[in-house]
């Protein structure tokens, strides 16, 4: 849905999501696993006291020298829109 490049671009994409779904917030949903340069979380973007999350993602991330070199991700719920 979005290709992002920079911490810039990617500070922009999150600020539009929290603008869509006020007072929601992002939460790392379980352990980061790492293998050697490679990394995958999920993720949940949720009201504060839902019971369910609204988006729940899964991302894999590739480090180079230790910073993000690129990310892919994958939304696994996600509201319907009527």
């Amino acid at each position: 849905m979005v290709d992002a490049k920079g911490w810039q671009a990617i500070d922009a994409t999150v600020v539009a999501v929290q603008n869509m779904f006020p007072g929601h917030r992002f939460a790392l949903a379980g352990e980061v696993d790492a293998h050697h340069d490679t990394l995958r979380f999920q993720w949940h973007l949720a009201a504060p006291d839902a019971d369910e999350p609204l988006v729940i993602g899964f991302d894999v991330a590739s480090l180079e020298n230790g910073r993000i070199r690129q990310v892919f991700g994958f939304l696994d719920k996600v509201p319907q829109v009527i």
